[in-house]
């Protein structure tokens, strides 16, 4: 499925989530194909008028209306990010939350969603930067590996690549 067609969703849209965002909309991804989970009031406003992407405090409903779930809550929110999220079978989860292991997240959402985590960095906000990914070993021969750049002249693409 082309990444056009799928459905991203965000648990939570601070700075990273939407340094992300707006790479996605500049790529060329509907408005309509993007949404959000935040509970802190002036991010989800900001994201809703920046954007005009669907944002919800319900979490949950972002990852069930969701292809592709980004992780981009603090270290410390994401298991009560992760609390209502429901069937995580066949989703795929990119967290990009800083210390938090592959094995974790898989106990948080099951061992039938896909999980990479992906180590941006501040060079994102301007579109520089070449994060690092992994993937947990058994998951590699199972999915396709997501690794991000971001450059000036395309914003944000997300290429098949070998996760290290």
């Amino acid at each position: 499925m082309n990444l056009n067609e799928q459905k991203i969703g965000f648990l939570g849209a601070g700075k990273m989530a939407s340094a992300i965002i707006r790479g996605l909309l500049r790529y060329g991804i509907s408005a309509d194909n993007i949404s959000a989970g935040e509970k802190y009031p002036p991010s989800a406003d900001s994201a809703r008028k920046d954007f005009g992407i669907y944002v919800t405090e319900d979490n949950g409903e972002v990852v069930r209306r969701s292809d592709i779930v980004v992780i981009a809550v603090k270290p410390k929110d994401i298991e009560d990010a992760l609390s209502t999220a429901g069937d995580t079978k066949n989703k795929l989860f990119i967290s990009i939350a800083a210390g938090v292991t592959i094995d974790s997240l898989e106990k948080m959402v099951g061992h039938d969603a896909r999980v990479i985590r992906v180590m941006p960095n501040i060079c994102a906000l301007f579109f520089k930067a070449q994060p690092v990914s992994a993937a947990e070993q058994t998951r590699q021969q199972k999915m396709r590996h997501w690794q991000w750049k971001f450059s000036p002249q395309s914003a944000l693409q997300w290429k098949s690549a070998r996760a290290f």
